[in-house]
């Protein structure tokens, strides 16, 4: 399990469990004024609406788990909406009469909303991928990072395709070399002995010293 969806599992069992707590405190009210509200463990105003949407919000999260592009969806998301109620918290506390979400649920909102944002967002950034079916994805890595034989080469094959590797070979460029001919087993005037292209070799003799 990566990162992404390990933080999206985390936050929705915290959700379901504020969401349960919240609504053995609240009952169903419906205040919405912070400072009239009942308060999760004497801190944070909740209500009934409040408590909905907390259950909501762990059960999209605990499913999303069981996936990193819907994790990512679910801590980007939830994330911009708890930043959104954070800054609405300093205008609106009372959430034009619905959600108290003033007092101490705004730090409370932003600190959730930065962690799950900035989760999502990174998660976003550390892969490249392109969907190539349902369900599946296939990473693209920069040339640097390719594998020797997949790395773009120019060659024979030309630009931009690496040549086959052969035996023993690594998938790079590979220049022949052409034999030299061999050496034939008679020819004109060789008598027997080797020649090139049917002529005879030509050999040198070094000069022996002469006699004193």
């Amino acid at each position: 399990m990566t990162t992404v969806q390990r933080v999206a599992q985390v936050f929705g069992w915290v959700f379901v469990v504020v969401a349960i707590w919240g609504a053995v405190i609240t009952g169903t009210s419906m205040e919405a004024d912070p400072d009239l509200a009942p308060r999760l463990w004497g801190l944070f105003p909740v209500n009934f609406l409040h408590n909905l949407v907390h259950l909501l919000l762990g059960i999209w999260g605990i499913r999303a788990a069981g996936s990193v592009d819907d994790a990512r969806t679910f801590t980007v998301v939830a994330g911009t909406l708890y930043i959104v109620l954070a800054v609405l918290g300093l205008f609106l506390p009372d959430g034009l009469g619905f959600l108290p979400i003033g007092g101490s649920d705004i730090w409370l909102h932003a600190a959730a909303g930065v962690a799950l944002f900035g989760t999502g967002a990174a998660a976003s950034s550390a892969v490249t991928a392109t969907r190539v079916a349902p369900g599946r994805t296939r990473t693209v890595l920069p040339p640097d990072r390719l594998p020797q034989q997949e790395r773009p080469t120019t060659g024979p094959a030309g630009p931009g395709l690496a040549e086959p590797a052969g035996e023993g070979g690594t998938g790079t460029d590979a220049t022949l070399e052409e034999e030299p001919p061999e050496k034939g087993a008679g020819g004109k005037g060789g008598g027997g002995k080797g020649a090139v292209g049917g002529r005879a070799p030509v050999t040198s003799r070094r000069p022996e010293p002469s006699d004193p």
